[in-house]
């Protein structure tokens, strides 16, 4: 019973983290680089898709990378949902502007009581559901297998909430992607990334060639010293745009969409570490960043995908 008792007290402590979509800074330099400097930096440029411009050069550039167009306009479907039903409130309304002209922070709790009001049935989709509708069609499960999906139980009431009814061979294979992979009480991530290729390879996950890329921040949870498990806590999808690089994400379900310009894979990976490695001291490995299925490469050699 005690240890229910633990089990319900973590959990629930990771859902407010994949509620919040921020969490664990920092890394090897294989895994991802954190940045001594601060991310405005970069040259970061970001937009939440409240325009009719901004909106046309993402689904181009979707579409480029291998986005088939219903996709790309099902995506914008739901971002002029969530946008209008907050009423823009705190969002960039037109084009792409710096990090540093303005912060990314958002009137959370604004922002949830105006969608609530406005869909008190729905809690939203979150950065699995997002990246998981655009990429759906780039990689198959060949070998479907029953995982822990505790950790998902709010990405099961999104999907039956939903006004947009996911297929079912669409939902076992959404579940298939995302259930946790059981690890080992390390922090070496090579071990960790062992686990979790060998257990897609397992699931039959094979990504197909395309330019868009889904990228998965990956956390480390340990239940008990013998219970550890791996879940991809953020993700999103990456294409090429104009040179340079063009991130897509949802931040959580009653949380903006974002569209961000990155000059490479290594600002990119600054970023998401600046974001979600934020834990010091703890029993756990640091967050590591996947492309698809591969460690994310920093090295500024970009904009190549």
């Amino acid at each position: 019973m005690v240890l229910l008792k633990n089990k319900f007290i973590i959990g629930l402590g990771l859902t407010l983290l994949l509620l919040s979509c921020k969490n664990p800074t920092s890394t090897t330099p294989t895994v991802a680089t954190p940045t001594t400097e601060p991310i405005a930096k970069e040259k970061v440029l970001y937009s939440n898709l409240g325009d009719i411009l901004s909106q046309a050069q993402v689904k181009r550039a979707l579409m480029t990378a291998g986005i088939a167009p219903d996709i790309a306009d099902r995506f914008l479907e739901d971002v002029d949902l969530f946008n209008s039903s907050v009423g823009n409130k705190g969002l960039v309304r037109e084009g792409f502007i710096p990090i540093e002209d303005r912060s990314t922070d958002y009137n959370v709790e604004t922002i949830q009581t105006l969608w609530e009001t406005k869909h008190p049935e729905f809690v939203g989709y979150n950065c699995r559901l997002t990246a998981f509708g655009l990429m759906k069609d780039i990689f198959v499960v060949d070998c479907p297998v029953k995982g822990n999906t505790e950790y998902l139980f709010l990405d099961s009431l999104s999907i039956a909430q939903s006004p947009k009814k996911m297929l079912p061979h669409d939902e076992e294979k959404f579940f298939n992607l995302f259930a946790a992979v059981p690890t080992d009480a390390t922090k070496d991530v090579q071990v960790h990334l062992n686990k979790l290729q060998q257990q897609w390879r397992d699931r039959g996950i094979d990504f197909m060639r395309a330019e868009a890329k889904l990228i998965s921040v990956v956390f480390h949870s340990q239940i008990s010293p013998k219970e550890n498990e791996l879940f991809i806590g953020h993700v999103g999808v990456l294409v090429p745009y104009e040179r340079k690089l063009l991130f897509i994400e949802k931040l959580a379900f009653q949380q903006p969409y974002q569209a961000l310009i990155f000059k490479d894979r290594k600002a990119l990976s600054d970023y998401l570490m600046n974001t979600y490695d934020v834990d010091f001291n703890q029993p756990t490995a640091r967050p590591f960043i996947l492309e698809n299925d591969q460690l994310m490469e920093v090295e500024p050699l970009e904009p190549a995908l």
